[in-house]
């Protein structure tokens, strides 16, 4: 059933989202909806480049990409949708804000550079670093999680036949490299 397969690849695929803003100053929009999902917009000089609703019980992760030198976080005053973000300003001052004084329910990670940001989101969580690799986006740095099984046997004069197993478990996390677990 073509239908079915689809729907489980748009499962997969919308579980962790980049959203990669333009080389100009962008605004992007963060606000829960009533029915508890998030609304995405990313505006460039008034014009909207992106707009994207996320259902909370498939998005558990949405990662937005400033490139321009002055980006502009906005949250509505309260986001309580059960989604993980992570804000990544990029080159340049950039501002998390909301309109009211936020009530942020969901956990959101700002990751920036040591430039003078304004950081309006008290409760968000900041890690700042020297090094650009940190805070600039880089289309091929995604990688899958996945596990390996591999059966092995052996055999010596004084054990004899042995039969055993391992299994490699590789996790990725957002800007864990090479990995954020690793489990044999």
């Amino acid at each position: 059933d073509l239908e079915s397969y689809g729907r489980e690849y748009y499962k997969f695929l919308y579980k962790t989202v980049d959203i990669v803003g333009t080389e100009e100053k962008d605004t992007f929009h963060l606000r829960t909806l009533d029915d508890g999902n998030l609304e995405v917009q990313v505006c460039s000089q008034g014009v909207v480049k992106y707009k994207r609703k996320f259902d909370r019980k498939i998005t558990k992760e949405i990662r937005m990409y400033g490139r321009s030198e002055t980006d502009v976080f906005l949250i509505n005053s309260s986001i309580a949708s059960g989604i993980k973000l992570y804000l990544v300003g990029g080159p340049g001052k950039d501002i998390y804000t909301s309109f009211q004084p936020a009530r942020l329910l969901d956990e959101v990670i700002i990751r920036e550079n040591n430039d003078d940001n304004l950081y309006l989101l008290k409760q968000a969580k900041v890690i700042t670093s020297d090094k650009p690799k940190y805070y600039t986006y880089n289309r091929t740095a995604f990688q899958y999680n996945y596990k390996l099984f591999f059966p092995s046997a052996s055999y010596n004069p004084d054990d004899g036949l042995m039969l055993g197993f391992s299994l490699n478990h590789h996790k990725y996390g957002f800007m864990k490299w090479p990995f954020s677990s690793k489990h044999n």
